[in-house]
């Protein structure tokens, strides 16, 4: 189990970094009247560390029932019922948080303050993969013979 635990910690301490990236990016959005550019570190961890947040959920959802909570695969290997529920829990927890992050970059860094290019790109790339982990939790897939 340490080694989910340990799992568990940095993937929350790259979500904790996506979160901050954002709200860092978003602030400059904000304060810009025409044209801004992020910092190239805060551009690149805005990118890198979105796309990592990004693979973690896209991963937990592809093994998820559409009828099971995310972390229901991961709680099985806990003891108690307590355990597992923290689990479940924490899991639903972190793709929320994304959720919620990635909806703030799309409508506040795109729709509404297109200001800054790097945020806008950030903003369709976590579009493109939020609909990439809807279709991999739903279980999407063309029809047979199409």
């Amino acid at each position: 189990m340490k080694r989910v635990t340990f799992g568990g910690l940095l993937a929350f301490a790259l979500l904790g970094l996506f979160v901050y990236a954002v709200v860092l990016a978003l602030i400059v959005a904000h304060n810009c009247r025409r044209t801004c550019s992020l910092t190239e570190g805060n551009a690149a961890l805005l990118e890198a560390i979105g796309a990592l947040v990004s693979a973690v959920v896209i991963s937990e959802l592809s093994v998820t029932n559409p009828n099971e909570a995310p972390g229901t695969r991961l709680a099985a290997r806990w003891n108690t019922d307590k355990q597992k529920t923290v689990v479940i829990a924490l899991a639903s927890t972190y793709i929320v948080v994304w959720l919620v992050t990635g909806l703030g970059l799309v409508i506040l860094g795109w729709v509404l303050k297109p200001t800054v290019p790097q945020l806008a790109s950030a903003a369709r790339a976590w579009l493109g993969v939020a609909v990439a982990a809807a279709y991999a939790y739903f279980g999407v897939s063309p029809a047979d013979g199409a």
